[in-house]
């Protein structure tokens, strides 16, 4: 006699309602340039260590940024998230500052290794979020005021399903097949003061397409106890279809529409997104148990964006190549101790957290009057283990509540640019179980 047993039950995982992400938008100016702000594609653990995690191996985590990692799952294994963001933005000239909070998910995903040399993984998430609400003055003919205003709201969604395989001894490559949706939404208006023939033009994008991104990964043992890895990643240039609405029309000054000046319904556009790559490389002790994340590791990874290859669905090619650096480590005291019998000391309850802390340092894509804008900051996180009780025998769960932050600058106040001092809050949740134990009784 024998039964199947599956401890983590999903619930309606696979008929989740896209609305979730409208939860979260984006409240920056810089998420004009381009489809939007780019979001991290990168899990809780990761971005404890500044997302360093291109060579890591996760047996019971999901590494997204690297498809390779897959072929590491040891239990099948479900992950959520969820961020808070506090934004103080600072402009100089004029003075301005004004403080903004946005909330929302990040991810949903479910893994599982098929065999010893194939592992799978599904999931969605934000990819960029677009929210402006821009105004501008200046003086036209006779000193008469106009007002610019820019208006924008959308985003874009990524639903991805990926493999990897172990084509050699420490070998694996992998893929992700993903599908970007979503809709952006633009508007632009020209306000005279004192005048009846203010200029409106509104713009509505559909965007829907394939994406593919590609990983491998070489663990080489460094001794007995410790490993290291590397990582390579490329995602090839993808051009997504875009289904595009836009209307120009003069107001009174009191917005109501009074000519219609061009109105196209539905044209079909692209949206061009660029080739990226990126390069990982870790260095961690082994716990002895292959189910066990390493008891501490050290990693760094290189990423390249080549925005410069970038069209919007307008004919806008409003992005500049750029590049992030990344660099962090991570511990759980109770592993790193010396074990006795392969096994880690019985301690107390906070030496079986995981500790993380990392940097990082990005030129991202956004060109604003001609300067390109950074982006660095701090991160840290805990792994809290959630106790498991009452397990049969030859059920291995381990569940953990991933807590962390990122502290982080994006742009300057100089030149009359804004700058954004955020602080990222991440709630996260892993559950990881052994699926289809065979029990045989007598």
């Amino acid at each position: 006699m024998h039964r199947s047993q599956s401890g983590i039950f999903l619930i309606s995982f696979f008929f989740i309602t896209f609305g979730v992400w409208a939860q979260q938008s984006s409240v920056s100016p810089y998420s004009k340039v381009g489809a939007g702000d780019i979001q991290n594609q990168n899990y809780f653990r990761a971005i404890g260590f500044a997302g360093a995690n291109i060579a890591l191996p996760e047996p019971i985590n999901l590494n997204v940024t690297n498809p390779a990692s897959y072929n590491s799952l040891e239990l099948t294994t479900f992950e959520v998230g969820v961020k808070f963001t506090l934004l103080d933005q600072t402009q100089a000239d004029p003075a301005v500052s004004v403080r903004n909070n946005i909330s929302g998910f990040q991810y949903v995903s479910f893994g599982l290794p098929l065999t010893p040399w194939w592992g799978s993984a599904i999931g969605v998430q934000p990819y960029t979020f677009k929210g402006y609400d821009i105004n501008t003055s200046r003086f036209g003919p006779d000193s008469i005021g106009i007002s610019d205003q820019f208006e924008g709201d959308g985003g874009l969604n990524r639903m991805y399903w990926g493999h990897a395989f172990r084509i050699a001894r420490g070998l694996s490559a992998g893929f992700n097949s993903s599908l970007i949706f979503g809709s952006l939404e633009e508007n632009q208006a020209v306000i005279w003061e004192d005048a009846s023939n203010n200029s409106v033009i509104k713009e509505n994008a559909t965007i829907r397409g394939l994406k593919f991104d590609y990983g491998l990964r070489y663990i080489m043992p460094v001794k007995t106890e410790f490993e290291m890895a590397f990582g390579l990643t490329y995602a090839n240039q993808t051009s997504l279809n875009a289904k595009v609405e836009k209307e120009a029309y003069t107001t009174n000054n009191n917005g109501v529409p009074m000519d219609t000046l061009d109105a196209v319904k539905g044209y079909s556009s692209n949206l061009v997104l660029p080739n990226e790559f990126g390069f990982g490389w870790s260095y961690g002790k082994k716990t002895g148990n292959s189910v066990r994340n390493y008891a501490w590791a050290l990693s760094a990874d290189f990423h390249y964006y080549q925005g410069s290859n970038f069209e919007s669905y307008n004919g806008l090619q409003n992005q500049a190549n750029g590049y992030r650096l990344e660099a962090g480590g991570f511990v759980t005291p109770s592993l790193a101790a010396k074990a006795k019998e392969g096994g880690a000391r019985r301690k107390g309850y906070f030496s079986y957290i995981e500790y993380r802390l990392g940097g990082f340092y990005e030129e991202t894509p956004i060109v604003v009057d001609g300067q390109q804008l950074s982006n660095y900051g701090i991160t840290f996180g805990f792994g809290v283990p959630i106790r498991q009780r009452g397990l049969a025998p030859g059920e291995e769960k381990h569940s953990y509540i991933n807590l962390g932050a990122t502290l982080g600058t994006r742009g300057t106040t100089s030149n009359g640019l804004i700058q954004e001092n955020y602080i990222n809050i991440h709630v996260g949740l892993t559950l990881s179980d052994r699926w289809f134990i065979k029990y045989k009784y007598r």
